[in-house]
């Protein structure tokens, strides 16, 4: 389930390709490591913020440059990102502008009203909310059973407690 946003962002509506630059702000969740396989699949340049304990885990699974989350951006990086993921919803409005380049779009799941008026207001910010198709949901089945996609697995349940457990995650 956490593939299918980072699918539907990178894949359907931002049209990521090979040599486009990625900056995925929370690359250490599960959204966000969906997006750096999806990423390093299609050959982008991936450069992405994380906590500083998992910097090294970030670079291990494709993560050209992590950025740890305690430290402002470098300035070597304004204007330079095709695509801007905020995939845990903390960069500012200023921090996304600077990222992307002229022409580049910035995406993010995690709405919240102010960010629902700079979305309406700009036409290279959007907030998406992932679409669970089959379809969708297969091409990232297909990365993980060619290998190309892991995620961590941080609870398992009875398929009876299924329903209760996501309607938790989804709150």
């Amino acid at each position: 389930i956490a593939g299918v946003p980072a699918w539907f962002v990178l894949v359907q509506k931002a049209q990521l390709a090979r040599g486009q630059k990625v900056f995925i702000n929370g690359a250490m969740g599960a959204v966000g490591q969906a997006a750096i396989a999806i990423a390093r699949e299609i050959g982008a340049e991936i450069i992405g913020r994380v906590g500083s304990k998992s910097i090294a885990q970030a670079q291990s699974i494709g993560l050209a440059n992590a950025l740890d989350y305690t430290k402002p951006l470098p300035n070597n990086l304004n204007g330079i990102f095709d695509v801007v993921f905020d995939c845990n919803g903390s960069l500012t409005p200023a921090e996304e502008g600077r990222l992307k380049k002229k022409g580049g779009k910035i995406y993010d799941i995690v709405p919240s009203a102010s960010k629902f008026v700079r979305a309406l207001l700009s036409r290279s910010r959007k907030i998406i909310f992932a679409n669970v198709k089959a379809e969708n949901l297969q091409r990232v089945v297909d990365l993980a059973v060619a290998g190309k996609l892991t995620l961590p697995i941080v609870k398992t349940c009875s398929l009876d407690d299924a329903p209760d457990v996501l309607a938790s995650l989804e709150r």
